[in-house]
Parts: C-alpha cells; structure tokens; sequence
C-alpha cells in the first residue's frame, strides 16, 4: 500500500512540535499517521517563507491539500521536555518533565529515585489509542523524559531486551530505527485494524545533509535578521536552519 495515496490516512506533520488536535470521525476510523521532524522551523513555502518559496513543495502540498496551522507554538525549547508535552497533551511544567532529559540514566533501568512519573490519569496519545482498538507504532525514537513501559505505548517495534523503566540519556529508540516498511502497519496481523504510526525524519538535526541536488544555500545567501551580530558564524548558522527545511523535504 502507498501511504500517500490512501484515501483512509490522516497526516500530523510536526515541525519540531505539534499540536494534536481531537477530531470526530464518522464509524469508520481512519488511519493516523504522525511525521515528527527533529528540530524544524517553519521557513518553508506554505507559510510564505521568501527564501524557500518553491523548494519544500512536498511539505507545501501536504498544506495545501490539508490543514494548515499558522498558530501553533513550541511547548518548549529543548527535544524531550517538547515530546513529554506533545505525547501526552499536558504541558511538561504540568508533569515534571520540563527539566531535559532529567528522568534519564546513562545505561539500564533508571534509579527510583530519578524516575519522573506522569501523574495519576494522564496517559499517552498512542496508549489511547490501543485502547481505542488502533494498532501502534513508532519508528523513530521516544524521547520521552518520564518513566513508561514501551510496550504499553506501541504494539510493535520495541527492543527483545527491554525492561520497563529502561529510559537511556539519549532516549528509547525502536528496534527498526528509521524504517518505513520494518514494525510499521504492515506489521498488523488483522490488516483491517486501524493503525496509528509514528515516524522521524531529521530535519534541522540534519542540516544541509538531505538538500536536493542545486538547491544548497551558501552562507551569505540568506539575510541575517537585524536582531543577530552579522558575524560568519551567525550567518552559517542562519543558513543551515534554511537548509535544513529544503532537506527535510527531499
């Protein structure tokens, strides 16, 4: 099956954050998935970024064809205090996961006494959605900066020495890290069952690394806002944030 031609998919295109919104369906419940990009900002053509009108034209025809939201804003500044609060629906000053990567051990099972637990009744948006009836998985990484059990999460995907708790400083990664064919929907034994799925791709982590042949910005191509010391540092800086957005849409 082509994912993006299916009539049943509902995409959730996160760029660096994201608002999950709730939303009625008719009986049928549709496919969901959910494309998180690490570390993006919005410098694309649907939201009439000068520089990048006409390079992110398959970012620009997912907004065009969907819903765009120009009023969205980050949780927070830093990757796993952001995912606490997306994955969860509650702001992470709310749960205690607003400190980065703080609930996190080097290697194994983390402490008890390091544990950040989410309070009682707050659950995860891929928990409710197995109880739902959705099959589940996520392909790119957790980072998650509270104690969970992967497998409560995702129906799929986790690693064959997991242990609830074991929440490394870099975060849980699935075992098929990356792929969109290993531990995804067609992983479901009843292919009729609903699925909710999570992937990643890198975006700003990746810099100019995925820019489509042409289309690389030089340093002093993209104007430094006034606010920044022009500096060669700022400028190359500034630059790969553009990039990154052309990359990520390659």
């Amino acid at each position: 099956m082509n994912p993006m031609k299916s009539p049943r998919i509902v995409y959730l295109v996160a760029l660096g954050i994201i608002s999950f919104c709730q939303f009625s369906v008719s009986a049928e419940k549709p496919n969901i998935l959910w494309i998180f990009s690490e570390d993006l900002s919005p410098y694309m053509g649907c939201y009439d970024d000068p520089v990048n009108a006409g390079h992110t034209p398959s970012i620009d025809q997912l907004a065009a064809e969907g819903v765009l939201f120009k009023r969205a804003y980050m949780p927070a500044p830093v990757c796993s205090a952001c995912r606490s609060a997306i994955i969860t629906g509650v702001m992470q000053t709310s749960t205690g996961a607003h400190q980065h990567r703080s609930g996190r051990a080097p290697a194994g099972i983390v402490p008890e006494d390091t544990q950040i637990r989410l309070p009682e009744g707050v659950k995860t948006i891929p928990e409710l959605m197995r109880e739902a009836g959705y099959f589940t998985f996520n392909s790119g990484k957790d980072d998650y900066n509270f104690h969970y059990d992967r497998r409560k999460l995702y129906s799929v995907g986790t690693k064959e020495d997991y242990e609830p708790g074991m929440n490394g400083w870099q975060g849980n990664f699935a075992r098929h890290s990356g792929s969109f064919t290993e531990d995804t929907w067609n992983a479901r034994e009843d292919k009729s069952q609903p699925w909710f799925g999570q992937i990643m791709i890198w975006g700003g982590k990746a810099k100019e690394k995925h820019v489509r042949e042409g289309e690389l910005l030089k340093d002093d191509e993209v104007p430094l806002p006034p606010y920044f010391p022009n500096t060669p540092a700022h400028r190359k800086s500034w630059t790969q944030h553009y990039n990154a957005a052309r990359g990520a849409d390659a």
